[in-house]
C-alpha cells in the first residue's frame, strides 16, 4: 500500500509542479487562474484514486 501511495503523491508533486510554472513567468498573470483551477481538479483526481484504486484494493475485506 505504501508504494502505491508513494507513486501517487509523486505524481501529485510532479504535476503540481508544472502547475506552478505560470507564476514563475509573471506573478499578477491572469494564468494563475489556471494554476488554482488545475490544483484544485488534481485534488480531486488524487481523492478519486485513492479511493476507488487503492483503498479500494488493499482493503480488509
Amino acid at each position: 500500500m505504501y508504494k502505491a501511495l508513494g507513486k501517487l503523491w509523486c505524481a501529485y508533486g510532479f504535476f503540481f509542479i508544472l502547475l506552478g510554472i505560470p507564476l514563475l513567468v509573471e506573478q499578477d498573470s491572469p494564468l494563475i487562474i489556471i494554476t488554482a483551477v488545475g490544483v484544485i481538479f488534481e485534488l480531486i483526481i488524487v481523492m478519486v484514486i485513492y479511493t476507488l484504486k487503492i483503498e479500494g484494493k488493499y482493503r480488509n475485506k
